[in-house]
């Protein structure tokens, strides 16, 4: 990352004299980052300035401040190794690099953040610009008043973020989950003070200049591509009176659920708003297709919102407060639908009064009655986690994580099941 920041600075400006810093724990990629340096570098300066040692243990560019700060460190490696250094670090206050807060010991991301703003050159010398790439825990993870919630609260108090761009999965080789470059900088220009620009590259395989539109056109050869297959039509999306369970909605839950189980997040339930569902699957072709093929522009006008996956933890008592907010006689759409992934069922009484149209004792998962004072891992897109379309319940979620971008998930899904059959009724009732 150094020396490509490096040439691009001198394809920038070829009269710059850029200066390199850095600091690696592991001793293999250190080893090779030094040789590499000393063969490109006349002077050795730059291979000279590369430490060995944890950042987060020991800083070794201590007192130093820099112009621009790249990064790219682990997804989700802990930080027990470093705890002792890291609390000191934090008891120091603003004095130390981790006065913000510290988050959670399984995952140091955050930690590496800070690190960064602490190295940030200072306004009255000509300020200094952070770029570092994450996955999503530190956009989602951790509720109000935790130490990830405090640590982004201080980042943006400060003004700090100019930019999320939510990048395309698998860029790496190692992983091929959801990855976000924030761009921070304390020498914003006036016109973006108080602004953070959002861009959702995540279907952005091939360059291309942005429309600055929600609705992203794809390349006409990627829209054709044929990423799945079903053997009958699946119906049911945004054009109805979305006030009933559909198969398109249950189809979608289900691909929420394949995306955000097990390690992606722990789901065992997932939920979807029919009014983000904006085209169903017909058998008759909609493109060039042939018929039961689905190809990635039908995924995209599936999907076209640029939503994010999202999982928490809800008791089954906040989860049945999620399913009565589907009647809401305050809203414009007093009846709004949730497709339900399957495994999960219940009862809805429509003559009951607001609040108690959940049958009582009626969720089942798996077959097995549910509990309302057990937890459960409900997955969701971000849309619904944040309360949209008025399902305040989910507010009440704890233990988030940030998963993939719901389009590239369904094609995923798309990919990983072809012969597509339309799920059969999951609510009794609705």
């Amino acid at each position: 990352m150094l020396t490509i920041t490096k040439d691009h600075a001198a394809g920038v400006n070829p009269e710059a004299d850029v200066h390199l810093f850095g600091q690696e724990v592991n001793p293999e990629t250190f080893a090779v980052c030094k040789s590499d340096l000393y063969m490109k570098s006349k002077d050795g300066r730059d291979a000279d300035n590369v430490l060995y040692g944890s950042v987060l243990a020991s800083d070794r560019h201590a007192g130093r401040r820099f112009d621009y700060l790249i990064a790219n460190p682990p997804y989700g490696k802990d930080w027990k190794r470093d705890e002792d250094d890291v609390r000191a670090e934090h008891a120091r206050g603003e004095s130390g690099r981790f006065a913000a807060g510290l988050p959670r010991i399984s995952d140091g991301q955050l930690l590496f953040l800070q690190h960064m703003l602490a190295h940030m050159k200072r306004p009255d010398e000509q300020g200094a610009r952070v770029a570092i790439i994450m996955n999503g825990s530190p956009l989602f993870t951790g509720d109000a008043g935790s130490g990830e919630s405090e640590i982004r609260r201080w980042i943006l108090e400060n003004d700090w973020l100019e930019a999320l761009v939510a990048l395309p999965e698998q860029l790496f080789y190692n992983t091929g989950i959801a990855t976000y470059v924030w761009v921070l900088s304390n020498r914003k220009a006036a016109k973006r003070r108080g602004k953070v620009l959002l861009i959702n590259a995540t279907s952005f395989w091939t360059p291309r200049r942005s429309l600055g539109d929600k609705r992203r056109e794809i390349p006409n050869d990627k829209a054709a591509e044929i990423v799945g297959s079903h053997t009958e039509p699946i119906l049911g999306d945004s054009s109805t009176c979305r006030c009933e369970e559909t198969p398109m909605g249950d189809l979608v839950a289900d691909a929420i659920l394949w995306g955000t189980a097990g390690d992606n997040g722990g789901a065992q339930i997932s939920l979807m708003n029919i009014g983000g569902v904006r085209e169903d699957l017909p058998m008759e072709p909609k493109y060039a297709e042939g018929p039961g093929e689905i190809t990635y522009a039908e995924a995209f006008d599936i999907a076209p919102f640029g939503n994010l996956l999202v999982s928490m933890d809800l008791t089954g008592q906040q989860l049945k407060d999620v399913l009565e907010q589907q009647y809401d006689p305050g809203r414009s759409r007093q009846y709004l639908a949730l497709g339900v992934s399957e495994g999960f069922s219940y009862t809805w009484d429509d003559s009951q009064p607001r609040g108690s149209k959940v049958v009582a004792d009626s969720m089942t998962l798996n077959g097995e009655p549910m509990s309302l004072d057990a937890t459960y891992r409900v997955s969701t897109l971000n849309f619904l986690a944040n309360g949209g379309d008025a399902f305040t319940g989910f507010l009440a979620g704890t233990n988030i994580l940030g998963g993939a971008e719901d389009l590239a998930n369904l094609v995923a899904y798309f990919q990983a099941n072809p012969g597509l059959t339309a799920p059969e009724d999951r609510v009794s009732g609705l």
